[in-house]
Parts: structure tokens; C-alpha cells; sequence
């Protein structure tokens, strides 16, 4: 189903104050500069979110026949306005892939000299950025805890001031493949993973390797002209920056928390304080905050458009797709140090887009039919 919500009077739908500034702005912005095919293809779907341009559908109850129309979202995974039903739908299928277990979180952060690379090669960069942390997670927690854990990795770009800001969220169970035995579950003990020393250092020489070598096998676009020798030589012995926190107390918070970083873009209109003619102003740390033209926004918004394909969510070690077999294996055997999460808990929400009718209050908002809403036709109401 195409998720939307209903058009207000006169068959238009009441817009937010993001949707405003996209549908008044991004045409005007495109004249004025030469974007990649794939921002601009980006701009514009988000721009035409929930309106006419998206076409439209019809939801009827299946009770008592109240029948809504609807404007189509746009389902861009930048766009800041059509999230949420993707995020419930990612949630529940995450909660039927991961060992009931308590779990870690670790971020990763790329320094501020490499933002210069990953803005002129951003697959490049920010692919081998998430391969490093997990391969940095999966090696320390072979070496040292003798574990295969389930790893699941979310890139983030930004800033709460949208500037660009390359760091990947990794959540890490709290056990997994018990490697010495080579079968069977094995936990982790104590509040926190691994030092955060420790995990920066190998993080370091992984990225820097990789980046030498994706270098080595097709050059890099380098900022300055710069020989990426020279780039990457300082960070040899600059101190990075790996966050841990504390060991999380259940599964599904564990999910639902991350469920808020895997389906975020670099702005939310919750942090929207107000727009106008002139521009808009949003929150960012803290009291501060942020005013900026629409043009100056859309300068900011777009750093964050990630190319065609790429993925910004993946799965590693025992949460690999390929380990599915191996991971049920581990499940089941660790199933009797499950968490504080009820089996059947899981299982409530099933993700679905269900939605009680506001009429009746009995029945269920049922897609039927796809609309078309000419422009000419919605003009003239």
C-alpha cells in the first residue's frame, strides 16, 4: 500500500512546514544549479510528497463504508515526511532476526580530514566506513570474548546543524556463536563491550587500508588535488573517536531504538521552529538554533542524499543474511536466557499500516482504488 493522508478541503492536503518549503523551493533551486541526476531526482520526489503530482488513492471502511481520499507519499528514504510507516514495518521484521538478547551500541566516527573524500566519493568512503566497524567488532569479538555476535550497522551524515558528519551506528548482541565449541550460544558479560581505545585504533588502520586499496584498484577523486598519501597520512597518528554505550536492557527496546536511526533524515519537522518568506528555522543542539534560507537549507539537506542503491542499513556476522541458518541454531539454544520480552510480545505488532476507522471507530481504513488528480482540475476547485 502507498501510504498517504487525506487531502484537506478543496481535495489538497494540508502541508507541514518542511513539505512547504520543498514545494515552494526546489524548482527555483534546480534552475539556478547542476545537481547529480540523483539529487535532483530526490529533491523532486520529496518536493511532490502527498500532493497532486503523486497521484492519489481511495481508503474504505470495512464496516460501515466511510470512504477517504488520499494523496500518494512519495516513499524517497531521504524524504523527512513519509517515514514512519516504514519504520514500524522495519521494527517488526527486525524482531523476528535478532537473538533474544540484551545488546551494546557503538559509534564509529570518521574524522573531520576525511570529510573532504567522503564528499567528492561518498559510495566509496561511506561503503568501507561501515565495512571496517563491523569487521573492527567482529575480529575484537573473536580475539578477546570468543564470540560471533549479530551485528547490524546505520550510517548517519549530518549534523543536528545538517552539516556533513559521517558515523555509523552499530548495535552488537550481547553474545552469539560460541566460537571455541564452534556451536551453541555464548554470552557477554559486563556493562560495556570492548575499550573504546582499543576499538578506534583498529578501526583506523581498517579504514585506511581499505581506502589505499579501493585507491589502488580505481583512483579516488581527490579535494585540493591533494595525493591521498598526503591526505591520509596524518590520521596514522590521530587519536579517533569510538562512542560505547552501556549494555541495553531488552531486545525490542534495543530495536525500537534503533528503529529511530535506521529510518531518520538529517531533519524532522518536529524540529521545525518556523518558516516563512524568508526562510526557516530549526532546532540543533541544544538552545540553539538554526535560521536559514530555503536555499541555504536545500545546500545543507542535499549533502545528505546517499547515491542510488546505496545501503545504509546492513547486517554483519551472525546477522548476516547468509547466516540465517547458523543464527536460528544460536537462537534456539540461548532461548532460555531470553530477556524481559515476552515471546508473544514480539508478535503484537505486526508493523501493518491498519488504521480504525475515524467513523465508526470499528472497522479498518482499507485501500481500494488509485486516483489521478489533474493539475488543472484541483487549480480550478
Amino acid at each position: 500500500m502507498v501510504h498517504a493522508h487525506p487531502p484537506s478541503a478543496g481535495g489538497r492536503a494540508a502541508p507541514d512546514r518542511l513539505s512547504t518549503l520543498f514545494q515552494r523551493s526546489v524548482e527555483p533551486y534546480l534552475s539556478k544549479r547542476r545537481l547529480p541526476d540523483q539529487q535532483a531526482k530526490v529533491l523532486r520526489a520529496i518536493a511532490s510528497c502527498r500532493t497532486a503530482a503523486a497521484g492519489g488513492h481511495v481508503n474504505v471502511c470495512d464496516v460501515c463504508g466511510h470512504t477517504e481520499q488520499a494523496f500518494n507519499s512519495c516513499q524517497d528514504r531521504h524524504c523527512p515526511i513519509c517515514l514512519w510507516p516504514r519504520q514500524r514495518k522495519w521494527i517488526s521484521n527486525r524482531l523476528q532476526r535478532m537473538l533474544p538478547v540484551r545488546h551494546f551500541h557503538v559509534v564509529f566516527t570518521l574524522p573531520s580530514e576525511l570529510r573532504p573524500l567522503a564528499a567528492f566519493n561518498p559510495e566509496v568512503v561511506y561503503d568501507r566506513a561501515m565495512k571496517a566497524a563491523a569487521r573492527t567488532l567482529t575480529e575484537l569479538c573473536a580475539d578477546r570474548l570468543g564470540v560471533k555476535p549479530g551485528i547490524t550497522a546505520v550510517l548517519h551524515t549530518w549534523t543536528r546543524e545538517l552539516l556533513r558528519h559521517p558515523h555509523i551506528h552499530c548495535i552488537v548482541s550481547a553474545g552469539g556463536l560460541n566460537l571455541q565449541t564452534g556451536e551453541g550460544f555464548k554470552p557477554i558479560d559486563g556493562a560495556f563491550l570492548l575499550p573504546v581505545a582499543v576499538m578506534a585504533s583498529l578501526f583506523r588502520g581498517k579504514l585506511l587500508n581499505m581506502l589505499k586499496a579501493a585507491h589502488r584498484k580505481e583512483p579516488l577523486h581527490l579535494p585540493d588535488a591533494l595525493p591521498l598519501s598526503d591526505l591520509l597520512r596524518p590520521l596514522h597518528s590521530k587519536r579517533w573517536v569510538v562512542f560505547a554505550k552501556a549494555r541495553m536492557d531488552s531486545r525490542k527496546h534495543v530495536v525500537r531504538y534503533l528503529g529511530a536511526y535506521t529510518h531518520r533524515v538529517a531533519i524532522s519537522e518536529s524540529r521545525v521552529v518556523h518558516l516563512d518568506e524568508h526562510g526557516i528555522t530549526f532546532r540543533a543542539r541544544g538552545k540553539r538554533r538554526i535560521t536559514l534560507t530555503d536555499e541555504q537549507f536545500l545546500d545543507r539537506f542535499r549533502l545528505h542524499i546517499l547515491p542510488k542503491g546505496f545501503r545504509k542499513v546492513r547486517h554483519f556476522a551472525l546477522y548476516a543474511p547468509g547466516n540465517a541458518a547458523r543464527l536460528q541454531a544460536v537462537a534456539e539454544h540461548c532461548a532460555a536466557q531470553l530477556d524481559d520480552v515476552p515471546p508473544d510480545a514480539d508478535a503484537q505488532d505486526d508493523g501493518s499500516s491498519r488504521r480504525v476507522c475515524p467513523r465508526c471507530q470499528q472497522g479498518t481504513m482499507v485501500y481500494v482504488a488509485m486516483l489521478a488528480y489533474p493539475h488543472d482540475s484541483l487549480d480550478s476547485s
